[in-house]
């Protein structure tokens, strides 16, 4: 992923791998864009504080994510280059570590995309929903469009469940859609 010269420090936002098409992390088809570049831990910490038996790795969805080299893009390009032609993507889905760790990429983000396409986006975050409002307000304040946000830490000791919202079964129960 390279950046023209035309872009700006401000235009860019950070990604941990190149952008793919993904079938399974929600209802529609989506272009799965990882854009959380950061983690505060806080599923691994929550399970190691219960002293529940798992390693750092089975913990972390993510994992792999941990180490990865950071990759910089416009929007514009992603949009050029992921989304303009490809008549699959039905959706845009920020993932990786931690997407509300990364607010002023995401703000940029949302406010950027707007102008390219009005392909719903998905949020997926450990958090729960009380402990982003101020965030999502930030978010609202930036974009009018529904945001889809998946919620909830990954707790390995609930049973997985179906989301009528999101169209999936999710890993654990506390796990739930909602838009906003």
């Amino acid at each position: 992923m390279e950046t023209t010269s035309n872009n700006t420090q401000d235009d860019i936002i950070t990604l941990l791998e190149e952008p793919q098409m993904v079938f399974n992390d929600y209802k529609l088809t989506g272009l799965y864009v990882p854009m959380g570049i950061s983690c505060t831990f806080k599923c691994i910490k929550e399970l190691k504080a219960m002293n529940y038996p798992l390693t750092e790795k089975e913990n972390c969805h993510n994992h792999h994510l941990i180490n990865c080299t950071k990759k910089f893009m416009s929007v514009k390009k992603l949009y050029e280059d992921y989304i303009k032609n490809n008549y699959f993507i039905e959706c845009i889905i920020l993932s990786g570590l931690e997407v509300m760790d990364n607010m002023k990429d995401l703000l940029h983000f949302l406010k950027e995309i707007k102008n390219y396409t009005n392909l719903p986006v998905v949020i997926f975050t450990g958090y729960k929903e009380e402990e982003v409002a101020d965030k999502i307000k930030q978010i609202k304040e930036v974009t009018d469009r529904e945001i889809v946000f998946k919620f909830g830490r990954y707790q390995p000791y609930q049973k997985p469940r179906y989301d009528e919202i999101g169209g999936i079964t999710l890993a654990s129960g506390n796990q739930y859609f909602k838009i906003i």
